[in-house]
């Protein structure tokens, strides 16, 4: 009886250690998350994204600063681009952030090319929030690339160089069209309130 049970041990701790290994684990811990003046990050958020399709979220690059233009918007949502993956959020704290995701090699993205798609690190100067639902204008944040996934089972963690939040958050800005639209319905408004006083 004895020898079953070590052998259904033995076989139990094979099956768990295989499932374990057929995990990749991304763990990019960073120690100089700083704000725009080059100071640690006191309370701040962290997010690690996977940029599924490799070509960064709008027409800009995740280690570019976006300019305010016609549906250009990374402060709305947490997920710049609807094709990329966010793999981890958290909190920064004292400068120091230790993002971890997991991604089981049964269950990989349809769209995760390996050794292609690069995963970035971006530590924004914003006190974390886990209930916040986007970032919001203005938040100055910086961004580096972590290198590209791959498909081997085991731990990607590289050190991130960190540095200074030097970009910042833009909301979208209205197309003319809408603008237009939206000044013609509200002088509309006021037209007709105005009339309806006046009667």
């Amino acid at each position: 009886m004895l020898k079953k049970t070590v052998i259904v041990m033995v076989i139990a701790i094979a099956m768990l250690t295989a499932a374990v290994q057929a995990d990749m684990t991304y763990a990019p811990f960073m120690f100089d998350a700083y704000d725009a003046l080059g100071n640690p990050i006191a309370d701040g958020t962290y997010l690690m994204v996977l940029d599924l399709d490799n070509d960064g979220w709008g027409s800009f690059g995740y280690l570019d600063q976006a300019l305010a233009g016609p549906g250009v918007d990374n402060a709305s949502s947490w997920l710049w681009d609807n094709d990329d993956l966010i793999m981890d959020r958290g909190q920064i704290i004292n400068g120091e952030a230790f993002p971890f995701a997991t991604i089981p090699t049964a269950t990989i993205p349809g769209t995760y090319s390996a050794n292609v798609d690069e995963y970035y690190l971006l530590w924004l100067d914003l006190a974390f929030d886990p209930a916040a639902l986007a970032p919001g204008a203005n938040v100055h944040y910086g961004a580096e690339s972590l290198g590209v996934v791959g498909t081997d089972p085991g731990d990607y963690g590289p050190f991130p160089m960190g540095g200074n939040a030097n970009l910042v958050t833009v909301q979208a800005v209205p197309e003319p069209a809408s603008t237009m639209l939206f000044l013609v319905g509200s002088g509309l408004f006021f037209a007709l309130r105005r009339n309806r006083q006046g009667a």
